[in-house]
């Protein structure tokens, strides 16, 4: 139950996210125009200080058939294979250990939601149908956070546990509503706040979910949000909002032009992400059934597609890392990287790239 105080901000979040298109108090709005049809190319090494390879061992304990959610700390990586179980990693791809059990029981995870990575304290929160299960870097289990919905997304703010939860097709009257929601916890897993981030009304009992959704964006700098499009709303969320304490400010705004238009009920353009750095923002889409990859220098104010001319794999999407020190990722299997790096071949794991970006 929301507070009025917090009741106040979701509705004030709810118009902001409607309007899509109005100016700070800084006056720093910005609006970037994406052609969906002539995007220029931009190549990996032209915006890329390093690019660490990291070869995960192969072997039967930690084969990976998909990596989806990935944490990299100093010393490990975290990364899941597919939704199922998560493997831990040294930094030189050193398979260490499983963290947790799949199973049904009180201490195990089946279908992992996200994964969220306390550095300071040395903690990995695993979110699985209605509950986060903490264990220890070491893989030492701690706790069970209980919940009430399956968890979308999760990631530490300001020394709290903040996951992202949907409400989806709740019926009223002849219509159905689907909610997304943050909730504040504290690392031991008490309520401090909830804020409600979206409502969404549609005619029909529709769900929808993307494994690698992102709400939010931490950098140096500020802390943004973004609402993900991922059922057939009558409006584009083409728009990046500042997390400032309680507020939600306008940022940047994705002008698709013509491409956002709705041709009677079919939505020709899925906007699935929309994070940043400091300097640089990328957005996932798809238009006209076709996936697609933005990438903008905020800074020199260029933009296009990236393109991978390291290892010439072509146009490839950066996921994000650690963004506030400028990291993102990609992934590519084994039999993509044959005969390219030494010791890979079609039966090796997935190779993780980490990607330094330019500042």
């Amino acid at each position: 139950m929301l507070s009025n105080k917090n009741l106040a901000i979701a509705c004030s979040v709810l118009i902001l996210l409607i309007q899509g298109c109005t100016f700070n108090s800084d006056n720093q709005f910005k609006v970037i125009p994406v052609d969906t049809e002539s995007q220029s190319t931009i190549n990996l090494s032209d915006i890329s200080d390093k690019v660490e390879v990291i070869k995960f061992e192969t072997n039967d304990s930690c084969l990976i058939s998909n990596p989806i959610y990935l944490k990299v700390t100093s010393k490990y990586v975290f990364v899941t294979d597919g939704m199922r179980r998560v493997l831990q990693f040294d930094r030189n791809g050193k398979f260490i250990r499983q963290i947790g059990h799949e199973g049904r029981g009180p201490q195990e995870y089946q279908y992992i939601g996200a994964l969220a990575c306390d550095t300071i304290s040395q903690k990995l929160y695993i979110s699985c149908h209605k509950k986060i299960l903490c264990y220890s870097f070491d893989g030492s289990y701690i706790r069970t956070i209980t919940l009430k919905k399956f968890v979308d997304f999760m990631t530490i703010v300001d020394d709290e546990l903040w996951p992202v939860y949907s409400n989806f097709a709740i019926p009223i009257k002849d219509k159905f509503i689907t909610e997304v929601n943050i909730l504040k916890l504290s690392k031991d897993g008490m309520v401090k706040d909830s804020v409600r981030i979206k409502t969404i009304k549609l005619d029909q009992s529709i769900f929808s979910s993307y494994p690698y959704v992102n709400y939010l964006s931490q950098c140096a700098k500020a802390t943004y949000l973004y609402c993900p499009v991922l059922l057939p709303e009558p409006i584009t969320r083409d728009t990046l909002y500042t997390l400032k304490g309680d507020k939600l400010i306008p940022a940047v705004k994705l002008d698709f032009g013509k491409a956002a238009l709705q041709t009677g009920k079919k939505k020709n353009l899925l906007i699935k992400n929309i994070y940043r750095t400091d300097q640089h923002l990328f957005a996932e889409y798809r238009y006209n059934m076709k996936e697609k990859f933005f990438f903008y220098d905020l800074k020199n104010e260029r933009n296009g597609s990236i393109n991978d001319d390291v290892w010439g794999m072509g146009n490839t999407t950066l996921r994000p890392l650690d963004l506030k020190h400028n990291l993102m990722y990609f992934t590519k299997y084994g039999y993509e990287l044959e005969g390219i790096i030494d010791g890979v071949n079609e039966n090796s794991n997935p190779v993780l790239m980490v990607v330094k970006m330019k500042s």
